[in-house]
């Protein structure tokens, strides 16, 4: 949809499972024309701090593989993929091309902040990021909780605009024991966390997102995403 609405608009999407690249090429090629195709790049690889190799977990629900060891999804072989950082892909595809990138989607398991710490250079240059709340179906180490992704966008000039009220993080600590063996309810008293308060109507995203102070005059609706002067921007 953002593609067909903004012509300027260059999308970069990365998944590491190759049946679900297989699937996105494969629907690229029979539900868009060759234009929308063109302005699409998909690249078959996973993301994080540094280039290189790591062990990734292949879940039975591939929604749900992660380079963190899983627990409460069983995990049906574990191998290694290639990652990349976010910088290096921007540098790659052609350095200096993309002098403002709209909006960074993060969904990683749990592996987010890692995401971000290889994204150093990019973010800069980025107007809205959103990531993946951490929860306690992977084994999260040290670096990698929401807390110090939090920590790193603000010390880089974001702001996190629907941040949860302290009542309502409160209630999701003193309710998650009772409820960290289910998923879906775990899943459920995370939204309720983060869902975004009367102030904050406009945010339609329930993950925790974040705008670049450099950027945040030009944000006008961020359901959509949208910010003005669109010329040769990218979306990750």
């Amino acid at each position: 949809a953002w593609l067909r609405e903004d012509p300027e608009l260059f999308v970069i999407g990365v998944e590491p499972i190759v049946a679900n690249v297989n699937i996105l090429t494969d629907t690229l090629a029979t539900s868009h024309d060759f234009e929308i195709r063109e302005r699409f790049l998909l690249i078959p690889c996973a993301v994080g701090a540094e280039s290189g190799e790591l062990p990734f977990f292949f879940t039975n629900d591939p929604g749900q593989a992660s380079f963190l060891r899983p627990i409460i999804h069983s995990f049906a072989e574990v191998s290694p993929v290639v990652v990349e950082t976010v910088d290096r892909i921007i540098d790659l595809i052609e350095p200096g091309r993309f002098a403002k990138v709209d909006y960074i989607k993060t969904d990683c398991q749990g592996w987010d902040h890692n995401v971000l710490l290889g994204s150093l250079g990019t973010l800069h240059s980025t107007a809205i990021v959103t990531i993946e709340a951490p929860t306690n179906a992977y084994d999260l180490r040290k670096g990698e909780s929401l807390k110090d992704s939090a920590e790193l966008l603000e010390n880089l000039g974001f702001t996190w605009i629907n941040r949860p009220s302290r009542i309502k993080t409160i209630l999701a600590r003193a309710l998650r024991p009772l409820i960290e063996k289910s998923s879906a309810l775990s899943s459920m008293v995370e939204k309720a966390a983060l869902a975004p308060s009367a102030a904050q109507r406009n945010v339609s995203v329930l993950d925790p997102t974040f705008v670049n102070s450099r950027f945040s005059s030009q944000v006008h609706s961020l359901s959509l995403i949208h910010i003005s002067e669109p010329t040769r921007q990218a979306e990750i």
